[in-house]
C-alpha cells in the first residue's frame, strides 16, 4: 500500500509533464488526458504494484505502454470499420447512397406532378394519402359527395402513375 501511495504522489507531482509527454506523442491533448486518466485508474486498481525502484521512470514507461495500446486499438478499430464498410456499403437504414439519390429524384418528380394537379384534387389526395383521413370525412369537410372524392383520388393516382412511368422511360 505504501508503494501505491508513493506512486500516486509521484503521479500528482509529474501530472503536467506526463500529460505533455503523452500529448506530444499523440498530437491530441484531449486523448492524452484520457490516457493519463486510464493510467491513474490502472494504478489505483493494482493490489500490489511490487517493488518499484524509480517511480517516475515507472510512470513514464506505463505512459508509453498506454500510448502503444491506444495506437493498437485505433488501428484495430480502423481495420474493423474499413472491413465493415467494404462489406456493407449502406447507411444505417440499409439504403445505398445511389438508392437514396434515386429516391430523392423520384420524390422531387412526384412533388412536381402533385403541383400540376388542380388544387381540389391535390388537397383531396393529400388529406387521404398523407394525412390518412377517410374519404367519407374528406367529403364531409369539403361539402362534396363521396363519389366526387373518389373521382378526384382516381384522377390524382392516374396522373401520378403516368408521371412515374414517363420518368422511368427517360
Amino acid at each position: 500500500m505504501k508503494q501505491l501511495s508513493a506512486l500516486m504522489d509521484v503521479l500528482k507531482q509529474n501530472e503536467s509533464s506526463l500529460l505533455g509527454f503523452i500529448s506530444a506523442r499523440l498530437g491530441c491533448p484531449d486523448t492524452a488526458a484520457d490516457l493519463l486518466q486510464q493510467l491513474a485508474e490502472k494504478l489505483l486498481r493494482q493490489k500490489n504494484p511490487g517493488d518499484i525502484q524509480d517511480h517516475k521512470a515507472y510512470l513514464y514507461q506505463s505512459a508509453r505502454n498506454e500510448i502503444v495500446n491506444h495506437y493498437r486499438s485505433e488501428q484495430s478499430r480502423q481495420r474493423h470499420e474499413s472491413s465493415f464498410i467494404a462489406q456493407h456499403p449502406e447507411d444505417e437504414d440499409g439504403i445505398t447512397i445511389e438508392q437514396a439519390a434515386i429516391a430523392s429524384r423520384k420524390l422531387q418528380r412526384l412533388d412536381q406532378s402533385l403541383q400540376q394537379l388542380p388544387l381540389l384534387t391535390r388537397e383531396i389526395f393529400w388529406q387521404y394519402r398523407i394525412e390518412g383521413q377517410r374519404q367519407k370525412d374528406i367529403a364531409g369537410q369539403m361539402n362534396i359527395s363521396l363519389s366526387t372524392v373518389e373521382k378526384h383520388l382516381a384522377s390524382a393516382m392516374k396522373h401520378l402513375r403516368q408521371s412515374l412511368i414517363s420518368d422511368n422511360e427517360r
